[in-house]
């Protein structure tokens, strides 16, 4: 009896054992074949936050990865293994060569490059990298996210961007035009420091008809006012999108498209147009902010 019931437990170590040596080369190229597709596709915007030490990592993990598989795995494995690690660190050194030769050579701009450049928005990480673009002439404008303002009050956002303006001014360039994408309700990147305001589509469904014009003036003048203070002169919104008379997508986590516009832009009548081109004009009036309709 006792030799019988230990039958099934010996039964399942040996399918243990077996389930963990099939396992164990999967720990070795999984993440070595990771590896190798990030070098393949490099400065993703998916690894945005790894960009400053893409290369040394690539090359770390590479080796960290050499060294758990030495003495686990069979000489020709060893080889296979060895050679695409091998490839990881080249692309990763490679990669990073080409963009600091191609970085050289966009700092060194002639004239050409720079009529180009004036036609590109460029967001930012470092203000001394931008810097240097906006006073050779290489951009036309900086788009501001909330990386770029995330934790810093109001005042250390606009002297940054008066800094960059004089820049230009200094070098007898055009201003920067300074972008930003605050539409209100779930589309607010500058908030905080900005003060949080409803979609303007809850703004046109909240309250009669006979109070849209003011409440639309009022909301376009509050922005418009927080977006100049903060140095921007072109907001991309309000948005001209049109909510699906079935509400939008049921698993819709992006675009949030049935809460953002008003069910009114569909009534083709002009209440919609109407409402919209006060927005436009209350911004203006406002400080000097454009109003770009996505």
């Amino acid at each position: 009896m006792g030799s019988a019931a230990a039958r099934p437990k010996e039964g399942c170590e040996v399918w243990r054992l077996h389930a963990a040596r099939a396992l164990r080369p999967l720990s070795r190229w999984v993440p070595a074949l990771l590896l190798l597709y990030v070098a393949l596709h490099p400065r993703s915007p998916y690894l945005l936050v790894l960009r400053s030490v893409e290369t040394p990592l690539l090359v770390l993990l590479g080796g960290l990865v050499w060294w758990r598989a030495r003495g686990c795995c069979g000489r020709r494995e060893g080889a296979l293994l060895g050679a695409v690690l091998l490839v990881v660190a080249i692309l990763a050194v490679g990669n990073e060569a080409i963009f600091r030769r191609q970085r050289a050579e966009v700092l060194a701009a002639d004239a050409a490059t720079r009529t180009l450049g004036q036609h590109f928005i460029v967001g930012y990480t470092r203000f001394d990298e931008v810097a240097m673009l906006a006073e050779r002439g290489l951009i036309g404008g900086i788009y501001l996210g909330r990386g770029n303002v995330r934790g810093r009050t109001l005042s250390a956002i606009r002297a940054e961007i008066d800094a960059l303006q004089g820049l230009r001014r200094r070098a007898g360039l055009p201003p920067l035009i300074v972008a930003a994408d605050q539409e209100g309700g779930s589309v607010a990147h500058l908030t905080p420091p900005l003060a949080a305001l409803p979609s303007l589509a809850s703004v046109v469904e909240a309250g009669s008809d006979a109070r849209l014009e003011a409440r639309v003036q009022d909301y376009g003048e509050t922005q418009g006012r927080g977006l100049a203070a903060l140095g921007v002169n072109l907001n991309l919104g309000p948005v001209a999108d049109l909510r699906p008379l079935h509400g939008g997508p049921a698993f819709d986590t992006h675009t949030l498209i049935g809460r953002r516009v008003s069910a009114r832009y569909r009534q083709c009548g002009g209440g919609g147009a109407r409402c919209r081109g006060r927005y436009a004009a209350d911004f203006l009036r406002s400080g000097s902010v454009l109003s770009c309709h996505a």
